[in-house]
């Protein structure tokens, strides 16, 4: 197949980034083409006039419409691909694909298209007035980046294609990552029966790394005591939780977190004189990987629906499992008391307990372990992925036909 795959760079890098040009080496790498269309906006958004065009392009650009256009009249692509299209490709392409006769699908990698700042999440609280009602309900309290005027923005172009029924006709498929978004994105108006699941994938690292936490009980790792967070240092990731649970239960375990963000300082200053509790910094994937293979438990108490935690899939390969909050998609991902355990969010003391179980069963976490390494290679590894997306762009195909013989 000829693919043509579009993407719609934040200024600041993200997961995002990294899977669509992970699936693009995946699909280069099994034969087929794939023109890569992308969109920066630290470069296109740098003058003040491009900035001020914005508010009035983002629901709709007759511009991109065009350019689209153009693209797939050149590039005669059997499908196109979308990653992000906010906010400067816009939701235009999708009729320039339907106009050319070529199939669409999108991958959505967060919430946006029901909720202004895409997370569901708003003053440290899970934000669903949007999901059942109106997006304009989030404006007065700023949610997109603490703007009313710009949140003001993504609430229109939210409640513009629910009033056209722009997602009832295209693009020909959504792909979400978990089922509990496919669900929840469906509560927000979009159609169910065009929403297929399919989660993102790494590349094996190898059996050599699990191999070292499965050894005789004398050697095993996984009696080190060790419990590690990885991610951003930021509120919605629950890391006060952690180490509040920590010191207030008086967990003995050593806890290692590796990442920055916003709160490190604040976060780092709560923990001072606390021997047990460890910042590594920002560490490269390799690092990320050994300390995840002598780590106990990787532990991500998030206090909002993860879209897909790649850290999780990253420890799962490693045969590290984990311990998350049981909401949204880490309560898929982590299935309790097989691969890892759930906890409620903000429950310092169901925290510990979960803890102190993986401290102290070494047959358990053994087990654990085994459990996590087999379901990274049953769901998440480049092959299982490739075949999925095969399958997701023939329905992409039989869909388009259907909806364009409909006249939609």
């Amino acid at each position: 197949m000829k693919i043509l795959q579009i993407h719609n760079l934040y200024r600041q890098a993200g997961g995002e980034d990294v899977v669509a040009e992970q699936e693009a080496k995946l699909l280069m790498e099994n034969g087929h083409q794939v023109d890569r269309w992308i969109r920066d906006n630290k470069k296109e958004l740098k003058s003040p006039l491009a900035r001020l065009r914005l508010p009035f392009t983002t629901h709709f650009s007759s511009r991109s419409l065009q350019m689209a256009r153009q693209r797939l009249r050149k590039g005669r692509h059997d499908l196109m691909h979308v990653h992000n299209f906010f906010p400067l490709f816009t939701p235009s392409i999708f009729r320039a694909a339907r106009q050319m006769g070529v199939p669409s699908v999108m991958t959505l990698h967060n919430y946006r298209l029901i909720h202004p700042n895409g997370q569901l999440y708003t003053d440290g609280e899970i934000d669903e007035r949007s999901v059942g009602g109106s997006a304009w309900r989030c404006v007065p309290d700023g949610v997109y980046r603490g703007s009313i005027l710009q949140t003001a923005v993504v609430a229109r172009m939210i409640e513009y294609h629910r009033k056209q029924g722009t997602w009832d006709h295209v693009p020909s498929l959504f792909i979400t990552l978990t089922r509990f978004a496919r669900e929840k994105l469906a509560e927000g108006g979009l159609p169910a029966d065009r929403m297929v699941v399919k989660p993102n994938f790494i590349e094996d690292p190898g059996q050599d790394y699990a191999d070292t936490r499965v050894k005789s009980e004398s050697e095993s790792v996984v009696l080190s005591g060790r419990f590690l967070f990885v991610g951003r240092i930021s509120e919605e990731k629950g890391v006060e939780d952690l180490i509040r649970a920590w010191i207030s239960q008086g967990i003995h375990e050593e806890l290692r977190i590796a990442g920055d963000g916003p709160e490190k300082e604040r976060l780092q200053s709560l923990s001072d004189g606390t021997s047990n509790i460890r910042w590594l910094g920002r560490l490269d994937r390799d690092e990320v990987r050994r300390e995840m293979a002598m780590a106990t438990a990787l532990v991500l108490p998030s206090r909002w629906y993860e879209g897909f935690p790649m850290t999780l899939v990253e420890a799962f390969s490693v045969g590290c499992p984990a311990i998350v909050t049981g909401i949204g998609s880490q309560a898929e991902i982590v299935i309790h008391e097989q691969n890892g355990f759930h906890v409620t969010p903000g429950d310092d003391a169901g925290l510990a307990y979960a803890v102190r179980r993986m401290a102290g069963e070494h047959s358990l976490v053994r087990r654990f372990s085994e459990n996590a390494r087999a379901v990274y290679r049953t769901r998440y590894t480049p092959e299982v992925n490739y075949r999925l997306m095969m399958e997701i762009h023939q329905q992409a195909v039989e869909m388009e036909k259907r909806l364009a013989g409909d006249g939609q």
